[in-house]
């Protein structure tokens, strides 16, 4: 499918949507126009869906990026049977968003490791997902997760902003409470669940003793 605007030279793609009327349409595009200039950019290389096909064609575009990463995985994990995607679902708050991208970057950079980022940016909530090229790689992205998880606790952001904690993320819930936070949500869990017969194992370790 050709996609209008999008050249061998573009670096990122931003997907908004906004609501308007015939009388306010023209004063909403000259203020999207100034928005763009400010970034380097202009309505010349935008595109918009201004009906169902089109806005259909623009969700295509949108799904390119995690199937082309889960093709890739599939294809690695032919030689390499460990290999997954690791992807993370941290969110910082607005001060800290261009602190913790760049952290992201370093990390990643100084390491080699192929990595795609894309979320939801109106919440600063990015998927960074780590595309490892081999068994070792898988290791080094699930410590990279740890290192991530941290510094988004320590900027004031969760480790979990869409996706939950479940039970493949419980340890990263006691980086944003503690212990003593996770033993408060045990308590609870006890007198609302004795037997713990909901969820169980979800978010909070099962004590020894149930």
């Amino acid at each position: 499918m050709k996609v209008p605007a999008l050249t061998d030279s573009t670096q990122a793609i931003v997907f908004f949507e906004f609501s308007y009327t015939e009388e306010d349409m023209e004063e909403k595009v000259m203020a999207l126009e100034e928005m763009l200039n400010a970034h380097n950019s202009s309505s010349e290389s935008s595109w918009a869906g201004l009906d169902r096909a089109e806005l259909e064609k623009m969700k295509t575009v949108r799904h390119f990026v995690p199937e082309t990463i889960n093709a890739t995985i599939a294809q690695r994990k032919q030689q390499y049977h460990e290999v997954h995607k690791i992807g993370t679902d941290m969110a910082v708050p607005d001060e800290a968003l261009r602190d913790y991208l760049r952290f992201y970057r370093e990390v990643l950079d100084s390491q080699g490791m192929e990595y795609v980022v894309f979320g939801h940016i109106g919440n600063n909530h990015l998927h960074v997902n780590m595309i490892p090229r081999n068994n070792e790689e898988v290791e080094q992205g699930m410590a990279n997760y740890m290192t991530f998880a941290k510094r988004a606790v320590e900027l004031g952001g969760t480790v979990a902003a869409e996706h939950g904690i479940g039970k493949l993320k419980r340890e990263f819930l006691k980086i944003m409470y503690g212990e003593s936070g996770i033993q408060e949500m045990q308590a609870v869990k006890r007198a609302l669940d004795p037997k713990w017969l909901l969820n169980r194992g979800n978010m909070i370790d099962v004590p020894s003793d149930i």
